[in-house]
């Protein structure tokens, strides 16, 4: 006698239940070989950018060492030239020249710059610091561009003794003492100091044209400008330096800013 539909049905659930046990085994082992694979390729792929990019930066200094000689020889025959024709109709010619001749060579030194911070061929000396003279030195270097520009240019200093390579630090402050005197023109720029339990923030406030809350995260990327059109010989390496170099020296960045209404820039820094 044949067995029945309700005999059958134990055996037939499972033997469904088996095939579906199967089944998901099978999916589970498509899934993990899927991403291993995945895995070995992303770990392949970070694997040829590392090599890439670490070619392109050593290319990079390599070059820039090379081209830094005929861009020096080419901006001492133009201040010859400068000597020369001071009194003549070709001057204003002579002048935009060697506004281009330095305006490469300061690119030319960015490109480097961030190379030899990816690289990791900047040293770092850390020792206790006078912040007062070096914020006074700074401030005097930057006066001129301010002056300039008919800006306030203002210094509020601090007797603090901080941990830092002075070096690396006065770069860092620099840069950013550029960018605000670059992007402000009415009102004016303010080097001081910020002081909290244990450190003391390194300040530069401007009244220029500040930073939209989009663009904030973003600034401190490779070729970031924040005013391309009128910046036309910045190519954006300037903050990219700022935060390369902030991390070498374990010190934080804080920036605040309101658009059409200035920029604050404070650099953290371990007070001994």
């Amino acid at each position: 006698m044949p067995p029945s539909s309700a005999d059958l049905w134990p055996q037939l659930t499972a033997i469904a239940a088996s095939v579906v046990a199967v089944l998901a085994v099978l999916y589970a082992v498509t899934v993990t070989i899927r991403l291993h694979a995945l895995k070995r390729a992303m770990k392949a792929r970070m694997k040829r950018r590392r090599k890439d990019d670490l070619t392109r930066n050593q290319f990079l200094v390599a070059i820039g060492h090379d081209l830094r000689q005929p861009l020096q020889a080419a901006a001492m025959f133009g201040e010859v030239l400068t000597q020369r024709l001071e009194e003549t109709p070709h001057a204003p010619i002579i002048a935009r020249m060697m506004q281009a001749i330095n305006a490469t060579g300061a690119l030319l030194s960015a490109l480097v710059e961030v190379s030899n911070l990816e690289l990791g061929r900047v040293e770092v000396l850390l020792h206790p610091v006078e912040l007062a003279p070096l914020l006074e030195s700074l401030f005097l270097q930057m006066e001129p561009l301010a002056l300039e520009k008919s800006l306030r240019y203002l210094l509020q200093t601090s007797n603090a003794i901080i941990m830092t390579d002075p070096l690396l630090l006065e770069r860092l402050v620099r840069n950013l003492l550029v960018n605000a005197i670059s992007y402000t023109e009415t009102g004016g720029v303010l080097l001081g100091c910020r002081h909290r339990p244990g450190q003391i923030g390194i300040q530069v406030v401007d009244t220029g044209i500040g930073i939209p809350a989009a663009q904030l995260d973003h600034i401190f990327r490779d070729f970031t400008r924040l005013a391309p059109k009128t910046q036309s010989g910045n190519l954006g390496l300037g903050l990219s330096i700022v935060r390369r170099t902030a991390r070498l020296l374990n010190h934080t960045i804080e920036v605040k800013s309101t658009p059409d209404k200035g920029s604050s820039f404070t650099v953290w820094v371990t007070r001994v």
